[in-house]
């Protein structure tokens, strides 16, 4: 068995397990990132097709603060959406776009192309083309490469944390603050169990999609993190809320093709097997752009109701975007293409 020592431990290597990565690295602290997979770039992060939410033209955090509160149905924390509305839009800019170096997709004159997603009431995603997700995980992963002080090993899935209660023979420690002294991770390759030591422990191991037999989500999106923190006494709270991202490609073989709310957000609409659009129905304030678990919901009744397996959506007769379909949405063209669908004629 490997013992390593270092000062600060992140386990996942998407957007927050890189960023908390970069941001530790660059404070001078040693960093050990791991990841169960053998391309780093594999992760839910690099298939998030649609944007990130930043502020768009006559727009305000205190809208946005309204728009999120309201998608979330009044049930969400108001300190964490306080947080990420004072605070995020600001971090797409200064950290993203100026530190990092992402490209997001701009209009002929050279400003942000903003678009619009479900529940928000402005346009103030930002994108890059429908590849966001990846756009973003590749310039992450160039800028570890150039701090020194992180290192990242592949093919590593973190079995437990190491805490200060761990096998303890001592009854009393139950009343005392358990603290966190790193982790235990497999060895994909030799199968051995290596002791990762470490100051601090960041868990980014993103959801669990892959629990599930249909999915979005990559074959690492399984909730490891999840379990280890309750195995080691953490709060674990809202499981029961899983959201499922309402629009997939849909096949005989199950593709688990995501496909980007912005398809709506840039005007196309939903169709029953009849071919009628049916959002107005459930959502009239909204429509196609309604939250996610009405859309979903949404869908589940019409394909219920036809007794049929999936429902369609139209963008190319309803398509308000600037730039040409699929000039806006190559990676999304481009796999419909392979199932002999054109989505700028069907």
């Amino acid at each position: 068995m490997i013992r390593e020592k270092t000062e600060v431990l992140v386990i996942g290597g998407g957007i927050s397990g890189c960023t908390a990565a970069i941001k530790a690295g660059d404070s001078g602290k040693s960093v050990l990132m791991i990841t169960k997979t053998s391309d780093p770039m594999e992760s839910n992060t690099r298939y998030a097709q649609g944007g990130i939410v930043a502020l768009g033209e006559n727009d305000s955090k205190e809208i946005l603060y309204e728009d999120i509160m309201r998608a979330g149905a009044g049930i969400s924390n108001p300190l964490a959406i306080k947080i990420i509305t004072e605070e995020g839009p600001r971090l797409v800019f200064d950290f993203l776009i100026h530190e990092i170096g992402v490209s997001f997709s701009k209009n002929e004159d050279g400003s942000y192309n903003y678009t619009k997603e479900a529940a928000h009431s402005k346009k103030r995603v930002l994108h890059h083309y429908d590849m966001t997700g990846f756009e973003i995980q590749k310039k992450l992963l160039e800028k570890i490469k150039t701090i020194k002080n992180i290192t990242i090993l592949e093919e590593f899935t973190a079995i437990d944390f190491i805490t200060s209660h761990h096998s303890s023979e001592n009854p009393l420690l139950k009343y005392r603050n358990n603290l966190c002294l790193g982790a235990y991770a497999l060895n994909n390759s030799t199968g051995e169990v290596n002791t990762f030591l470490a100051d601090a422990t960041v868990v980014a191991t993103g959801g669990i999609g892959k629990l599930y037999q249909f999915t979005t989500n990559p074959e690492c999106a399984t909730g490891d993190g999840i379990s280890m923190a309750y195995r080691a006494g953490a709060d674990v709270t809202n499981m029961e809320y899983v959201q499922f991202h309402p629009t997939m490609l849909y096949t005989e073989e199950g593709s688990g093709f995501l496909i980007s709310e912005a398809v709506r957000g840039e005007g196309g609409r939903l169709l029953n097997k009849s071919g009628e659009e049916f959002m107005i129905k459930y959502s009239p304030e909204w429509k196609d752009l309604a939250p996610r678990d009405k859309v979903t919901r949404a869908i589940y009744n019409e394909m219920a109701k036809s007794e049929s397996s999936h429902v369609y959506l139209d963008v190319a007769h309803y398509y308000t975007g600037e730039m040409n379909i699929h000039s806006r949405f190559p990676g999304i063209f481009e796999e419909c293409i392979k199932h002999k669908i054109n989505i700028e004629k069907e």
